[in-house]
């Protein structure tokens, strides 16, 4: 499943960046392959592209459509767990994935509602996402405060929630917090773990996933945490952070502006030297996975910049090969998955096999029965010159 997350928010991120940047002329091979990604959005609207078979919608109906259709699923999924108690812990995992799969999309469509383009020679300033919209009337004035009471339910609100579920059973997913939230470690497990190095943690991890299975509600929430080792109980909350900035925030710093992609590539940068360096997930290839996703969302980036800069003007290939290269590491990224799925199927199975192997091999192979003789020494055998007992 984290390698499902980490492909979901790759592909969300990148298929962002011509909205975002709107004012690149990205690759067409780049836009092809990042188009068959657009369901991953839940956006009804660019899926089946209802703002082309139906003239009259605006970005103000797609908003209302981002926004309020995840409240009305969150409300089904309520009604559902009320009814059945005993999927009242399916629904809780139902809801924050739910959130997960919103978050990047609706965030940023809310966001979208305030970027307006200035750079006209007239004085219009009009909405950046849709031209149709002026920025200077009332209507866009009341979708303003409708999208900052947006802000508090989407991108603050699903922050806050789950924050608000792992803050409180993090002394559960890692029993090394103290009451205070600091760290209580012996020394002699200090020194096992920097002797032991990952292993060790990646063991404390299915410990945790262990105590899940007797706490159903440990066991509801662990689409927060269950993928990351215990001492990184908060990274999905600095995962929702990391996803706003990137994106939705990404959106109103100085829309059409070469400062907009210095800022997208800063934030990309840091978000891979973030994987790097903690290298969160409890499995190791997950984290290959993850550090390589964020490269390739430097790199387009950083193509982004060259092209906003026209550094590539007077050499019309340069741009077809920056958008091959960049087509092919977003392919790429799909393929690494796959190989990487493989490779963890093969090691359990293997896992398995061997198991099997041990625990049944006493009842599979018995020993044969051995058979207990009794050689008589020489003391016990009668002696030729000895005359026979009568």
């Amino acid at each position: 499943m984290a390698k499902v997350k980490i492909l979901v928010v790759f592909f969300q991120t990148m298929s962002y960046l011509p909205d975002i940047y709107y004012h690149v002329h990205w690759p067409d091979q780049l836009t092809q392959v990042l188009g068959l990604f657009n369901p991953l959005n839940l956006d009804l609207f660019s899926l089946i592209h209802l703002e082309c078979l139906v003239k009259k919608l605006s970005f103000y109906d797609r908003l209302l459509a981002v926004t309020i259709g995840p409240v009305l699923a969150s409300a089904a999924l309520g009604i559902v767990a009320v009814a059945s108690r005993t999927r009242s812990a399916k629904c809780i995992d139902l809801f924050l994935k739910l959130c997960f799969f919103v978050f990047s999309s609706t965030s940023t469509s809310i966001f979208q509602a305030f970027a307006c383009d200035d750079s006209f020679d007239d004085g219009r300033s009009l909405l950046a996402c849709d031209y149709s919209i002026s920025c200077k009337t009332s209507k866009f004035r009341a979708f303003s405060a409708y999208a900052i009471v947006c802000i508090f339910v989407y991108p603050i609100g699903i922050v806050a929630l789950f924050t608000t579920l792992v803050v409180a059973r993090r002394h559960a997913i890692d029993p090394s917090l103290g009451d205070d939230g600091a760290r209580r470690v012996r020394l002699e497990e200090t020194e096992a773990v920097e002797r032991c190095g990952r292993a060790s943690l990646a063991e404390q991890s299915k410990n945790a996933q262990r105590r899940a299975g007797d706490d159903s509600t440990l066991k509801s929430i662990g689409f927060l945490w269950m993928h990351y080792l215990p001492m990184f109980w908060w990274f999905e909350i600095a995962e929702s952070v990391r996803r706003l900035l990137v994106t939705a925030v990404a959106v109103t710093v100085q829309p059409g502006s070469t400062t907009q992609l210095a800022y997208g590539l800063l934030t990309a940068f840091l978000s891979s030297a973030l994987y790097s360096i903690a290298r969160p997930f409890s499995n190791h290839l997950d984290n290959a996975l993850a550090i390589v996703a964020s490269t390739v969302l430097v790199l387009a980036t950083f193509s982004g910049l060259l092209i906003s800069a026209e550094v590539t003007k007077d050499e019309s290939w340069s741009v077809v090969g920056v958008g091959a290269v960049l087509a092919g590491l977003t392919v790429a990224v799909v393929v690494l998955s796959v190989v990487l799925v493989l490779l963890q199927a093969k090691a359990l199975l293997q896992k398995l096999v061997a198991t099997k192997e041990r625990y049944c091999a006493p009842a599979c192979n018995p020993q044969p029965e051995r058979r207990i003789t009794t050689v008589k020494t020489n003391a016990q055998r009668p002696s030729a010159l000895e005359p026979p007992k009568r």
